[in-house]
């Protein structure tokens, strides 16, 4: 393998590695909103959104509560992170996730992530 291969190599497996980061750490944030609906006796799936031109995924309810995705979608592109999350909410035994990658949403272009716990 050549030097150059070698570092090309290591820049993939560093991405991969990072990705993998980032979608755990927006699963933990899904996860605490789906306890704290919980807590009100809400037991139903959790629906994300990221609208188009914002870095902000919100829940449909948009009440509020949203995470700032800025850092991530400087480095990756919003279709991979969110394939990504959903590799990782799927490796959890019990959970599903069904993502929307091209959905109009309060008329405007969104992608929509859902966890639903079976």
């Amino acid at each position: 393998m050549t030097k150059a291969q070698e570092v090309r190599g290591k820049r993939l497996e560093k991405r991969q590695s990072d990705l993998t980061s980032q979608a755990e750490k927006v699963f933990d944030w899904i996860l605490d909103l789906m306890d704290a609906d919980t807590e009100k006796g809400y037991f139903g799936s959790i629906t994300v959104c990221l609208f188009d031109g914002q870095n902000q995924i919100k829940t449909i309810a948009l009440n509020g509560t949203e995470y700032d995705l800025t850092e991530v979608l400087l480095k990756f592109d919003r279709l991979a992170f969110f394939s990504k999350l959903k590799e990782v909410v799927e490796q959890e035994e019990g959970y599903k996730a069904i993502l929307k990658p091209s959905t109009i949403f309060y008329d405007s272009k969104a992608i929509l992530f859902e966890i639903v716990i079976e």
